[in-house]
Formats: C-alpha cells, sequence, structure tokens
C-alpha cells in the first residue's frame, strides 16, 4: 500500500522516520511531496488539514482514505463536492488529548490561582493579595465531550474541580455532569465560573461564545477557547470583559492565523493570546496510531469504511464534523 505524507515540509522527515520505523513488517511505501501527486498507486494519505493541503490531497483521484492528524475536521468541510465519498479519520495521538488536557488544566489553575493578576501587579510593584479558593470551589463547564473533550473534563475533575460537560447527544463520563441538546447548552452554564469549549466547528457552533452563553454564566467568570476562532463572537466577548461579566479569556485559535497584528486581542488587558498550541500534532506521538489505522484498512481491503474504529474518530459529513 502506497501512503501520501502531506505534512508541512518541515514536519515529512520526522512523520516518515517514525513511520518506517514502527512498520516493520515493510507493509507500506511512505511518499513526500511532489511524488504523490497523481501517483495512481497512492490510496491513502496523512493530512495536516491545513486548507492548501487538503486542496491538493484532493487532486489526486486515487485517493480513497485520508488519515488526519489534527483534531479538527472543518477543512474538510468546506471540500464540499470535491471531498466525494473518501473516508476521513481523525488520527489522534495520546499526545494530542494530553497535551489538550495538560493546556486546560494549567490555564484553569492559572485564572483561579489570579496568576495573571500578579504578573500585573508585578509589573506595577503593587503588593495585593487576592481569596483564589481551592479548585472544589469551582465549577468548570467543558462545551464538547467527544475525543478531545472527554478527556479534557476527565482530567479537569481529576484536578479537583467541579465539572459539567456539553455535547449535541447524550454523553455519560464518570464524575461528570452531563447535559445534551439545546436546551442543555444554556443550563450546563449557568451559574459556570469557568467556560472551556473544545467544540467541533460547524455552521450551528458558529459564534456559540455570544452574549445569550456569557451571559450565563457567574459574575467574573473565565472563558478559554481551545476550538475553533469561529466559536467566539468577538464583539460579544469584548462588552463581557469590558463590563466585568468576564474577568479573563484564554484564546488559542482565531478566525483568521497568524492572528493579525491591528486585533484587539493583542491590547486588551483581559485576553491571554497564545498561537494555537494547546494540543499539537507530532510525529513521535501520533505515528503508531496512523499504523494502526492503515493495518486495519489493509486488512480489511478495498471497500473500507473505517470498521474497527471508534465512530467518533470518523468524519461524518450529516453532522459537518
Amino acid at each position: 500500500m502506497k501512503v501520501w505524507l502531506c505534512v508541512r515540509e518541515e514536519e515529512r522527515m520526522s512523520w516518515r522516520r517514525s513511520l518506517e520505523d514502527l512498520d516493520v513488517e515493510g507493509r507500506f511505501v511512505f511518499v513526500e511531496g511532489e511524488e504523490g501527486c497523481g501517483d495512481e498507486d497512492v490510496t491513502h494519505a496523512v493530512v495536516e488539514p491545513l486548507p492548501w493541503i487538503v486542496g491538493r490531497v484532493l487532486e489526486n483521484k486515487n485517493i480513497r482514505t485520508i488519515l488526519s492528524v489534527w483534531a479538527g475536521v472543518d477543512g474538510y468541510e468546506k471540500q464540499g463536492d470535491l471531498l466525494g465519498d473518501r473516508l476521513v479519520v481523525r488520527v489522534l495521538g495520546k499526545g494530542l488529548s494530553r497535551g489538550m488536557a495538560d493546556y486546560v488544566v494549567g490555564m484553569a489553575y492559572s485564572l483561579c490561582l489570579n496568576f495573571y493578576d500578579y504578573r500585573l501587579q508585578q509589573s506595577r510593584c503593587e503588593w495585593k493579595e487576592y481569596d483564589s479558593g481551592l479548585s472544589s470551589d469551582y465549577t468548570v463547564t467543558v462545551l464538547g465531550l467527544g475525543c478531545m473533550g472527554r478527556i479534557v473534563a476527565e482530567r479537569l475533575r481529576d484536578n479537583g474541580f467541579c465539572v459539567r460537560g456539553y455535547s449535541r447527544s447524550r454523553k455519560k463520563v464518570d464524575g461528570v455532569e452531563c447535559y445534551w441538546g439545546e436546551e442543555g447548552l444554556w443550563s450546563s452554564v449557568r451559574g459556570s465560573q469557568v467556560v472551556v469549549c473544545v467544540l467541533p466547528f460547524y455552521e450551528a457552533t458558529r459564534g456559540i461564545i455570544g452574549s445569550r452563553l456569557l451571559g450565563e454564566l457567574a459574575e467574573g467568570s473565565y472563558v478559554i477557547n481551545v476550538g475553533r476562532g469561529g466559536h467566539v463572537d468577538g464583539a460579544a466577548l469584548r462588552s463581557a470583559l469590558d463590563s466585568g461579566k468576564v474577568r479573563r479569556a484564554v484564546l488559542d485559535v482565531f478566525e483568521e492565523e497568524p492572528l493579525l497584528t491591528d486585533s484587539w486581542y493583542w491590547s486588551h488587558e483581559g485576553v491571554i493570546v497564545t498561537p494555537h498550541v494547546a494540543s499539537l500534532s507530532r510525529a513521535r506521538d501520533g505515528s503508531g496510531e496512523v499504523l494502526r489505522v492503515l493495518r486495519l484498512s489493509a486488512d480489511y481491503g478495498e471497500g473500507w469504511r473505517g470498521e474497527g474504529l471508534d465512530e467518533g474518530l470518523i468524519f461524518d459529513r450529516t453532522r459537518g464534523y
């Protein structure tokens, strides 16, 4: 089986070496860059779903299975008919979900322990004490209980936070108060001191962190967005920050990246900007899972449609994620 590595140029060698080292049986041939364009023997592609990469992959009509090594799949939804009936599988190495959980828990502690306030005080040589409380004093709502969100919720729970979770359909996570459906959304965030967005991005979730949701939160609450930039209604967030309804917002994702230099996010004292680093896909973490999926496909044969995988890992066109 021939597999095209469609990742950024600086990542190709590490992916190729990791995959070839793990493929001890020599079942797969990995090609890079221009080698895969138009190659009739290439049937599978390992893809970082940047728009220009996805577009290039879909030019090869022989590719029937796409292994997407990032959590987000909104780049495929935008391709419409070009995607055809190709199978798109999220390949989530353990480092991807663990990294996101580390980021969210770290930020939640930093916010609740007032670290950013103390940093600002230091710049003014100011000595002032805040009553931070314990993690168990904070209710955190995780929006999205999919492959990534579930692990984020479990890690917050394990660190003593009172955790609620929201999902489109009914889910169960031990030790997490779960809500679902439209009305469940508002109940899940009502009175929460921290909201974390790990939702998939599609039309129904665009601007979900807007005036109504922010209005349901506790006074002086915190927002952490590690989903997609389009989840945030920027005007509503700015209004909530300026009024004190939201005390701080941690934003790791933006509608346009890199974030434009004239964006108000850079200069607002209540916003912490990070450059889309909450969860990074690394070859050393993801290669084992890529090989597992490739072996499943090879063992099943040409008609494989994801048998043997968690259905949440397969891109569903009807849902848009």
